[in-house]
């Protein structure tokens, strides 16, 4: 006893230890790990990294700008001796250091813009990624979808292989006793290699779905993935009765596509702001300081120490510089004029964007309502051919009614359940989309 005991605890051991190994997926696992291993998702990461170092670059131009020159070179011929200062046939040795700098006074308002567009960079960026995410999330929650039906078309193809299987067997009996012809038999086994020929049919489909899915999810091809497919009995909720005018309202200022196409025009703006900004004059101080040791080659004199020039040929200067665009073949004029046009682009675009958008939540509501009606009456429908099939099958195997009766109440079953898996799969995709619009997160984490 005690041996029986020890021994069915191990089992469950064992079996936990699987299921801890291969965790079962949810809809909402798949999509959290497709948006977390999505190549463009990471793409987009190390672009919006790029983004914050365009602020910082824009912040930077604010500040004067500072550099440092150091030369050395060798004349020879005829040049000014800077001892005398007058021209002789020498070989010199010039050895000059700089220390110079630039501030911008005044840029048209070209910084402050700059530093405008980087920042709206940085969240056009955010918006992209979240986009990315939930184009990523939707496809696989698609292809979760897919493998969904191709599991319970493969567990209908069976009931259905089956219940042919019964029916030859019980009219192969029926033949031996003369109440059916051989003909009726043929039909009947006809009909059971159609029925494993579907079954073999749906099975790969699976496969191909499960596939599809671990390509959406980047999941590794060679490795195990067990899904849920409990979802199915829990498809059809009561209907959520949605405006769409007040939907739409909401979700335009936060849908990420959306917003990218308000951002995409304030970006616009701003570059207008920039191409303008070149049509003016530009203020700038600059300053510095300079010295230079110099060797006279050819002399033999005394040469004076290196620290010694560099004090008595130290200089400092300090300027303004007024710079006036007065003609550059016409490019600042160009560039103003196409940045107006991009910003009228923009405009339509975000119009553009908002007129989809509202189109897709009619759509969303309107087949979630659609749907979940579907829903209902089909199931109505499976349960009444489900009766048919029973009666017909129990006539027939009377002698009361034929084959071909037989085979048409079956298949009207099987396509009704078929559609009815569809419209249940179909609602529950419709009213994640539904309920993503009304504000709930696409993904939702336990």
């Amino acid at each position: 006893m005690k041996s029986k005991i020890k021994l069915t605890g191990i089992l469950l051991l064992a079996c936990y230890q699987m299921e801890a190994q291969n965790p079962i997926w949810d809809m909402d696992q798949c999509m959290q790990y497709a948006v977390e291993n999505s190549a463009g998702v990471k793409i987009q990461q190390w672009k919006n990294r790029s983004s914050r170092e365009d602020v910082k670059s824009a912040r930077g131009a604010f500040f004067p700008t500072l550099n440092a020159g150091i030369s050395a070179s060798t004349s020879f011929g005829r040049s000014i001796d800077p001892e005398t200062n007058t021209y002789s046939t020498t070989s010199n040795f010039s050895n000059p250091y700089e220390l110079s700098g630039s501030f911008p006074l005044f840029q048209a308002g070209a910084l402050i813009n700059s530093l405008k567009v980087s920042k709206v960079g940085i969240l056009m960026g955010e918006q992209e990624q979240m986009l990315k995410k939930n184009d990523v999330a939707i496809q696989t929650m698609q292809a979760y979808a897919d493998y969904l039906y191709y599991t319970e078309s493969v567990a209908l193809a069976n009931e259905k292989l089956e219940q042919s299987k019964a029916t030859h067997a019980k009219t192969e009996h029926m033949e031996q006793l003369g109440l059916k012809s051989a003909a009726d038999l043929a039909l009947i086994y006809s009909d059971v290699a159609a029925d494993e020929y579907n079954q073999i049919k749906q099975q790969n489909l699976r496969t191909q779905a499960l596939l599809t899915l671990k390509g959406v999810m980047n999941y590794p091809l060679d490795s195990l993935l067990t899904i849920d497919t409990n979802t199915v009995q829990q498809l059809v909720t009561p209907e959520v009765i949605t405006d769409e005018t007040l939907l739409f309202e909401s979700a335009k200022s936060w849908v990420p596509q959306a917003k990218l196409s308000a951002l995409n025009l304030r970006n616009s703006e701003l570059q207008a702001s920039i191409a303008k900004a070149r049509l003016y004059p530009t203020l700038s101080l600059n300053g510095g300081i300079n010295t230079r040791y110099f060797e006279n080659l050819s002399a033999k004199g005394k040469v004076s120490p290196f620290a010694s020039q560099l004090k008595n040929n130290l200089g400092e200067w300090v300027g303004v510089t007024l710079n006036i665009p007065i003609f550059n073949g016409w490019s600042r004029r160009a560039s103003l004029r196409k940045a107006k046009n991009n910003m009228h682009i923009a405009q339509l675009e975000k119009d553009e964007t908002l007129r989809q958008l509202q189109t897709e939540i009619e759509m969303v509501v309107s087949d979630c309502r659609g749907l979940h009606k579907e829903a209902h009456q089909m199931a109505r429908k499976v349960e009444a051919d489900q009766l048919a099939y029973t009666v017909t099958r129990r006539k027939y195997e009377k002698g009361l009614l034929s084959v071909f009766d037989l085979q048409t109440s079956k298949h009207t079953l099987f396509q009704s359940k078929i559609e009815e898996l569809r419209i249940k799969l179909n609602y529950l995709l419709k009213q994640r989309l539904a309920a993503y619009y009304n504000g709930q997160p696409i993904i939702r984490k336990k």
